[in-house]
């Protein structure tokens, strides 16, 4: 279910964020746009490397294969310098605007944030809610 949840958001993340990223191209600078785009990206790859370790080395050893979690464990130690390493390459050689860039690789969790609050309010937590606070009256 919670990797159903970061899937869906992840791929929400992605439309919203390329809807943003046109939105930007045209009324921003260039670096502001892509600094964003970028951000959005790196985000988004953070998430699935991170949903990829947690499965693979949090598993019981029977269920998982051997390759499966040595993969995982060298990838957790090559994350931080290959990931962010790459982030340092493209702030310093293509100017990217390090504003734009923070905002985008925060844009997933609001998409989150956002998706939570949704579910939290779906269905009877939002009658109840309304019933509580007056909002919605019964007849």
């Amino acid at each position: 279910m919670a990797k159903d949840i970061v899937s869906q958001s992840m791929k929400m993340t992605i439309i919203i964020g390329a809807l943003f990223f046109s939105l930007l191209a045209q009324k921003a600078t260039s670096p502001v746009a892509w600094g964003f785009l970028f951000g959005v990206f790196f985000s988004v790859l953070n998430f699935y490397l991170l949903l990829f370790l947690f499965q693979n080395i949090f598993t019981p050893v029977n269920t998982i294969k051997p390759i499966w979690k040595r993969a995982a464990l060298i990838s957790a130690f090559l994350k931080i310098p290959v990931l962010y390493g790459l982030i340092v390459f493209l702030l310093s050689q293509f100017h990217l605007s390090p504003f734009s860039l923070m905002i985008g690789f925060s844009f997933p969790f609001l998409v989150l944030l956002l998706k939570a609050i949704g579910q939290a309010l779906e269905g009877d937590a939002w009658k109840r809610y309304g019933k509580r606070t007056g909002i919605i009256r019964t007849a």
